[in-house]
C-alpha cells in the first residue's frame, strides 16, 4: 500500500513542473502514467527526495521514475522520442515565440533542452495530483486505505475544491504572460473557470481553419495582463500540427512572445 501521509502530502502540496515565473503555463486535469503502484510509489518518494514543493525539474525528476518501457529519463535524452501530448503543446509556444511553423526537430530539442525545467520558461501544471492512464481507469482502490481514494468521483470531490483554489492562487501570484488549458468538455471548461473566473461557455470559439479538414476550434480570453487558451486536447482524434502552430500564432499576435 501507498504511505498514506505521503499521499497526502503531494496530493495537497504537488502541481507539476518547471518555473512558476515562467512567461507560458500549460494546464492540465492530470498526468499520464500511473500504470503501477510500484510507479506511484516512486514518484511520491522522488518528490519527498526532491524537497516536496510545488513544481520540480522535470528531467530530474523523472529520470528515478520507470514504466514499463524504463526510465522516463528517456524523453529528455539528446534525440528524444516525441511524447505525444507536450509535442502539440511545445509547437503552441514555438510559434508564440516565432510565429512560425515548427519542425519535429524544433519541438525535440525543446523537449530535450528546456520543457519543464526549472529557470525555464515553462511551467506545466495538473489540476488533479495522481497520475492515471486514463479517465477511465482508476486504481487506487487497490493502493491506497484513504477512504476518498475508492472512487474516482470522491477522490474527485474530495481533492477538486482544494486544488481548484490552490491553482487559483498560483495564477492570481505569479500572473504569467500565457496559460493555455487543455481539455474542452464541459467538466473541463467549468474546471478552467473555477480556476480563472472566466466563464468559458459563454465565450465564443474562434474556428481554426485546417487546410482541407474539418475546422477545430479553441477559445481565448484575457485575464488582466494573462492571455489565456483553452484547446483540444492534445492527443484528442483529428488534431493536427497545423492546429496548434494557429493556436500558437494567436498567441504570438497577441504579444506573447
Amino acid at each position: 500500500m501507498l504511505e498514506s501521509r505521503l499521499l497526502e502530502l503531494f496530493m495537497a502540496r504537488f502541481f507539476g513542473y518547471g518555473d512558476l515565473s515562467a512567461r507560458h503555463w500549460f494546464v492540465g486535469m492530470e498526468e499520464g502514467g500511473g500504470n503501477s503502484e510500484a510507479e506511484v510509489a516512486s514518484r511520491l518518494q522522488r518528490w519527498r527526495d526532491l524537497g516536496g514543493e510545488t513544481t520540480l525539474d522535470m528531467p530530474t525528476f523523472h529520470e528515478a521514475v520507470s514504466d514499463e518501457r524504463g526510465s522516463l529519463g528517456r524523453f529528455f535524452d539528446d534525440r528524444p522520442p516525441l511524447q505525444r501530448t507536450w509535442n502539440g503543446l511545445i509547437r503552441i509556444l514555438l510559434a508564440a515565440e516565432t510565429a512560425e511553423a515548427p519542425s519535429s526537430e524544433d519541438v525535440r530539442e525543446v523537449q530535450a533542452q528546456r520543457w519543464g525545467r526549472r529557470r525555464s520558461d515553462t511551467c506545466l501544471l495538473e489540476l488533479l495530483p495522481l497520475p492515471s492512464p486514463g479517465l477511465d481507469t482508476w486504481n487506487y482502490h487497490h493502493w491506497s486505505c484513504l477512504p476518498y481514494l475508492k472512487t474516482r468521483a470522491s477522490y474527485s470531490a474530495h481533492l477538486r475544491p482544494l486544488r481548484t483554489a490552490s491553482l487559483r492562487h498560483l495564477v492570481q501570484t505569479h500572473a504569467p504572460s500565457s496559460i493555455v488549458f487543455y481539455g474542452t468538455s464541459p467538466d473541463y471548461s467549468a474546471a478552467w473557470s473555477e480556476v480563472t473566473g472566466v466563464q468559458w461557455s459563454a465565450v465564443s470559439p474562434e474556428t481554426i481553419t485546417m487546410r482541407g479538414r474539418q475546422p477545430l476550434q479553441a477559445r481565448f480570453a484575457h485575464l488582466e495582463d494573462t492571455f489565456l487558451a483553452v484547446i483540444r486536447h492534445p492527443i484528442a482524434r483529428g488534431n493536427t500540427s497545423n492546429y496548434f502552430y494557429q493556436v500558437g500564432l494567436r498567441l504570438h499576435k497577441n504579444g506573447v512572445n
